[in-house]
């Protein structure tokens, strides 16, 4: 083999593994934006069953059998303080009387959390949602993620988080592309109730550190027309 071929076959050898690395390249990328987008589908469907569920069996108010009231709606919007409000409202208290004749309040909260257990949390304490939760009912600093929590007064068994990212229990946390979650509410009078969920992600297709964010908005009757009961034992 002379020099010149040599050199021809490094050459050529070397534009295949170029083009080799740039192909998984984007099929790496490409495959961690369709795991991340499924994820995210998954946590806010699930958390939007969550509270769907408990709408819909939420309290009539004592004496009425068809419609619920402005007055006694069988639910509160509450602030950040705790003071009940209209619009950009981050609680949904929800009372609830069970089959068994137990009375049980429902809350969905979203809050600004410090991850538990997290070996890259500097990494977190540099980004910023500042920009991204402008609009948003609740703004979190660096190091802290939006989260939204689930708690029951009557069983710690229905207490939830969102996005709980595979997490063994409330108090830890998995880094993922899914960073957090959060839900705003607005009802005034007997309207229906308007959720605006989003989800913060880091962006599975940039090479550096940068966040985006997924919105779903979702609109609730008022009054459950059906007058529809769904429980179940298991």
């Amino acid at each position: 083999m002379t020099l010149v071929e040599l050199l021809l076959a490094t050459v050529i050898m070397a534009m295949i593994v170029a083009g080799s690395t740039r192909l998984w390249t984007t099929y790496s990328k490409a495959a961690k934006a369709h795991d991340t987008n499924e994820a995210i589908a998954s946590e806010m469907t699930e958390a939007m069953v969550n509270l769907t569920r408990s709408w819909n069996v939420r309290t009539r108010p004592p004496g009425y059998t068809t419609s619920y009231t402005a007055a006694n709606k069988g639910f509160t919007l509450l602030d950040a303080d705790g003071q009940p409000c209209t619009s950009q409202c981050t609680q949904l208290v929800m009372n609830v009387t069970r089959s068994s004749g137990a009375s049980e309040n429902i809350t969905i909260q979203t809050i600004c959390q410090k991850p538990g257990k997290v070996t890259a949390l500097d990494r977190l304490n540099g980004l910023s949602f500042s920009h991204l939760m402008a609009s948003n009912c609740v703004a979190c600093g660096p190091g802290l993620l939006p989260r939204v929590r689930v708690t029951s007064d009557l069983s710690a068994t229905a207490n939830r988080t969102f996005p709980h990212n595979g997490a063994s229990s409330p108090s830890s946390f998995r880094i993922n592309s899914m960073l957090g979650m959060t839900m705003c509410f607005a009802q005034s009078g007997t309207g229906p109730i308007a959720i605006d969920q989003r989800a913060y992600l880091l962006d599975p297709k940039a090479s550096t550190d940068a966040l985006l964010d997924s919105k779903k908005t979702s609109v609730l009757p008022f009054d459950n027309f059906g007058n529809v009961r769904l429980e179940s034992n298991l």
